[in-house]
C-alpha cells in the first residue's frame, strides 16, 4: 500500500466519521483512531523508497521566465493564508501524511523548490519522513509556488497545508 492509497483510506475513513479502524497486512499494518486523527504505524512496507539521490534534471524547478505574464488579481504577499488561496482559485498543497516536512532531499542539496518557482505536474516539491521512510510529495497541478506555509524540519500533521501555488502561471 502506498502514500497515496494511505491517504485516499485516511478521507475515506474521516468523512465516514468512522472511529477506530485496522487494517493489516503481511508486510502492512495501518491504525487509525479518532476522526481526523490518523496514526499509521507499519512493520515493513515492502514498496517504500526512500530518496538518497539527486532528483532529474526534469523534475528541479525553473526560475519564473520574464516574458510570463503574472495572474491577473492573484495576492502574493507574505500574509496569504490557505482559505482565503482556495477562495481565489490557488491550490494548496497539503500533508498527506503526519510526519516531518523537508524541503531538501539531503542536508547539503538544494531544496526542492523556493518561493516564485514554477513547477509541473508531478514535480517534488518536499519529503515528508514518516517512521524513518521518506515520501516525496509531488504536485498534482502545475504553476507558481507563491507560499512555503512551513518550515524546513518542522512536524505536520494530516491535513496540514504546506504551500500554495497559482495554477494560471504555467512553465
Amino acid at each position: 500500500m502506498d502514500y497515496r492509497e494511505i491517504e485516499h483510506l485516511l478521507r475515506v475513513i474521516k468523512e465516514l466519521g468512522i472511529n477506530e479502524v485496522i487494517i493489516e497486512d503481511k508486510d502492512f499494518k495501518l491504525e487509525v483512531r479518532g476522526v481526523g486523527q490518523p496514526i499509521a504505524t507499519t512493520s515493513s512496507v515492502v514498496s517504500s523508497q526512500p530518496v538518497a539521490q539527486p532528483q532529474p534534471s526534469e523534475t528541479q524547478v525553473r526560475e519564473s521566465a520574464p516574458t510570463q505574464q503574472p495572474a491577473p488579481a492573484q495576492p502574493q504577499t507574505t500574509s496569504l493564508d490557505p482559505e482565503t488561496a482556495e477562495q481565489q482559485g490557488l491550490y494548496v498543497v497539503r500533508a498527506p501524511m503526519v510526519g516531518t516536512f523537508y524541503r531538501r532531499p539531503s542536508p547539503d542539496k538544494p531544496p526542492f523548490v523556493e518561493e516564485g518557482s514554477i513547477v509541473k505536474e508531478g514535480d517534488t516539491l518536499c519529503l515528508i519522513e514518516a517512521m524513518k521512510i521518506f515520501n516525496e510529495i509531488e504536485a498534482e497541478k502545475g504553476g507558481k509556488v507563491l507560499k512555503i506555509l512551513v518550515e524546513d524540519g518542522s512536524p505536520v500533521e494530516y491535513g496540514q497545508p504546506l504551500f500554495i501555488i497559482d495554477p494560471s502561471v504555467k512553465a
